[in-house]
């Protein structure tokens, strides 16, 4: 099975490389529950 794709960077993430899920629409604005988006870790917090 290959990579995800990161879709902020569009590079592939890794199975080892830390990665984190995060909401399309902030939690604060709505979005719990929503749907999230796979991320390389470093991607979610710039």
């Amino acid at each position: 099975m290959p990579d995800p794709i990161c879709p902020l960077c569009d590079r592939p993430i890794p199975a080892d490389a830390p990665q984190s899920l995060h909401h399309l629409i902030p939690k604060l604005k709505g979005g719990k529950g929503g749907p999230t988006v796979l991320l390389h870790h470093i991607c979610g917090i710039r």
